[in-house]
């Protein structure tokens, strides 16, 4: 009889709700509520990472919640009960702080933030006579720094090294930093304070050739710079302050530890390289640019190196300053431009890279020799020998060492079974924002998680950043690729009478909706020309960098007579354009020898295509702008008795990756181009023929992500 008074209670009560909630759902919809009101409610936030100085007290709160315990660990051993808990550290440091929330079931949810504790009285700024010349003593309180200290080379070269402690106890992990191109230890001096006040043992030094480092430059060979930091390596390994380690047995490579299997690298036999190479100890490696690189191929040999985060860096040099055998004339001259302006200092560049110059300004040719020797600068000829876990950072708007570059080392580091990352940003190369993204956070969390085996959120395997209409970027985050071959939007390339356009062939999972209209080829051979007049730049694009040297810079414009353009119909919504685009191209041409380059812009609602008829040659000049300001080229040769315009080839080549936001009403135009004043261009005179009908339909595949 109780049970059925209760049976009718329950049975009431609910009915009672639905009259309550108006009947406005369904009687699934407030079944399914009542259900989701009676489980129990588990959230967790440990709040945001802080820093703070002894003796100042952190406070944590998480928000009340369906919890029977509510656990706090400081990450220094203590620990502490409640929704809101108050703790001061002892000890300068950086702390994992995790709650855990547990219900009366035992299901539980758990937060961590991080928290940087600094040392009483200190503002993270430079304790310079805390310590002397002898990087090991001082007032372990205190956060420290050595004088500059010289170590040897292999070749009796002197190298400038500076070491950062920080206060408190030894032994410390270990992080060395590099530094990019026309730069030295001193720029990394911010960085490396920052590192030393989140608890690690900073080194920095000046590459050979750079600071007052002596020597020859020789841009990342693995003869020199990579020898050097094996050297540099094995030098922290004999010092008493870093933490000793051992790595599995499947790290070792015939009993070695570092890894010398190429003969033609130029490394010679372990005892060339004199320290302590046989004590492994706790190492992360960071730096950008020059310095980037140098991570990869270091880490290709020395395995004892537990992780590493280059930033802004290359896979392949060759395909990076001189993609498909184009030479970027413009970067490529100002790295050696400011190489060679070291031989007023008394030190110069490998003569290589003059060779490497000079043989493309004046023959147009690679030798075997330059092949190789880039090459033996080239991540991509070591990147399966990497086992440590890398973090890839790397700028949006890089116009020398572009997102393709990120993604090749990402996916051939992933390859080897090794936890791989990538991070792209606002930034890069060629354009930095009024305020640059912070990276450095970013990368002492990867830090944190594989040097001191802290639970620390380290993002999902690619985070990058999109500026959104207002300027300010907005992060997001996804498993590469985002969107995977094969789903991409298509657009066909297509023209009537002399109007060229792209049709939607197929919209990407439907989510971006444009008129539909009929691809109705007329059945006769339809082409687009263009002329490639050699040493004419008819094609400017962006570098922002170069650009803002300018008084009065030039909108990006193409000459209508060496290019052609196709445009899209407006977009119906905003879209996020990020991943690799693709262009299937049906080309041919009556010479032997020929570049093109494909630019995307982002064409704004009421733009089109006008001729600058002041300027006395036609060109497409508006207010449309080249996304990210990337141009993608890509040469074609063709023997003599197939350069004929009825010789179709198809190309499917990979544009420059993108993280871009397209505006609702704006349009994408692809233009193909036989110039762009960023590249040295192929001096064959000729005309290309872009085909686009029914038997060779040419198409350009967008990766829309939402």
């Amino acid at each position: 009889m109780r049970r059925l008074e209760i049976s009718h209670i329950i049975i009431t009560s609910v009915f009672l709700l639905v009259l309550m909630n108006g009947c406005s759902n369904s009687q699934d919809d407030s079944i399914e509520n009542l259900t989701q009101e009676s489980e129990t409610y588990l959230f967790a936030d440990a709040g945001a990472d802080r820093k703070i100085d002894i003796p100042e007290k952190a406070n944590f709160e998480t928000p009340l919640c369906d919890a029977k315990t509510v656990e706090w660990d400081f990450g220094d051993g203590e620990k502490a009960q409640g929704f809101k808990v108050t703790y001061g550290y002892k000890t300068p440091g950086r702390y994992a702080v995790k709650v855990t929330i547990t219900d009366s079931k035992g299901e539980t949810a758990s937060d961590t933030c991080i928290v940087t504790v600094y040392p009483k009285d200190s503002d993270g700024d430079l304790l310079e006579d805390a310590i002397d010349d002898d990087p090991k003593n001082g007032d372990i309180n205190l956060p420290r720094e050595s004088k500059v200290f010289f170590l040897d080379t292999f070749d009796n070269e002197k190298l400038e090294c500076r070491l950062y402690l920080p206060a408190g106890n030894p032994p410390y992990p270990v992080i060395m930093i590099g530094h990019g191109w026309d730069s030295d230890l001193d720029e990394m001096a911010g960085r490396a304070k920052n590192y030393r006040d989140a608890g690690y043992a900073t080194f920095v030094w000046s590459a050979r050739g750079w600071g007052n480092s002596t020597g020859l430059i020789r841009l990342d060979s693995t003869q020199y710079e990579i020898k050097d930091t094996i050297r540099l390596i094995n030098w922290l390994a004999a010092q008493k302050f870093v933490i000793e380690e051992n790595k599995p047995e499947w790290f070792f490579d015939n009993g070695k530890i570092i890894n010398y299997d190429f003969d033609q690298d130029g490394l010679e036999e372990k005892d060339d390289i004199p320290g302590d190479e046989t004590r492994d100890f706790v190492l992360g490696m960071n730096g950008c640019s020059y310095g980037g690189a140098l991570q990869v191929l270091t880490a290709s040999y020395d395995h004892r190196i537990d992780c590493i985060s280059p930033e802004r860096t290359w896979n392949n040099l060759l395909e990076a300053l001189c993609p498909s055998e184009s030479l970027k004339i413009l970067w490529a001259g100002g790295f050696y431009l400011q190489g060679m302006a070291r031989v007023l200092e008394g030190t110069g560049v490998d003569p290589m890279l003059t060779e490497f110059i000079f043989s493309l300004l004046l023959k147009d040719e690679f030798t075997p020799d330059m092949r190789h020797q880039l090459m033996l600068r080239t991540p991509s000829t070591r990147s399966q020998y990497v086992l440590a876990p890398a973090l890839i950072i790397q700028g949006e708007y890089d116009t020398v060492f572009d997102l393709n570059q990120a993604i090749a080392n990402l996916e051939q580091i992933q390859a080897n079974g090794v936890e791989a990352k990538m991070h792209w940003y606002a930034g890069g190369h060629g354009y930095m924002p009024e305020n640059p993204p912070y990276n450095e956070e970013i990368v002492l969390k990867w830090m944190d998680r594989h040097l001191r085996g802290m639970d620390v959120d380290t993002g999902a395997e690619i985070t990058y950043d999109i500026v959104n209409p207002e300027g300010n970027p907005v992060r997001y985050s996804g498993n590469w690729p985002l969107v995977e071959k094969g789903s991409e939007m298509k657009l066909m390339l297509h023209s009537i009478g002399n109007k060229n356009f792209m049709k939607c062939a197929k919209n990407a999972s439907g989510k971006i909706a444009y008129d539909p209209s009929s691809l109705n080829y007329s059945g006769e051979k339809d082409y687009s020309q263009f002329k490639n007049i050699p040493l004419i730049k008819s094609s400017f694009s962006e570098i922002q960098a170069i650009q803002g040297s300018l008084n009065e810079p030039p909108n990006p414009f193409d000459s209508i007579e060496t290019s052609v353009t196709f445009e899209s119909e407006p977009f119906k919504e905003d879209a996020e354009l990020t991943g690799i685009p693709r262009a299937d191209l049906f080309i041919s041409s009556n010479s032997t020898d020929i570049t093109y380059y494909i630019k995307l812009y982002d064409v704004p609602d009421g733009g089109s295509i006008n001729s600058d008829e002041n300027s006395g040659a036609k060109k497409i000049n508006t207010d449309a702008k080249v996304i990210s300001n990337h141009v993608t080229p890509f040469r074609v040769y063709t023997r003599q008795s197939d350069a004929v315009k009825d010789n179709q080839q198809e190309h499917s080549v990979d544009l420059r990756a993108l993280a871009y936001f397209i505006k609702k009403g704006h349009r994408i135009r692809l233009t193909i181009s036989t110039s762009d004043y960023f590249f040295l261009q192929s001096r064959k005179p000729g005309i290309g023929f872009v085909w686009h009908d029914a038997d060779y339909p040419s198409a350009l595949y967008l990766p829309i992500v939402r």
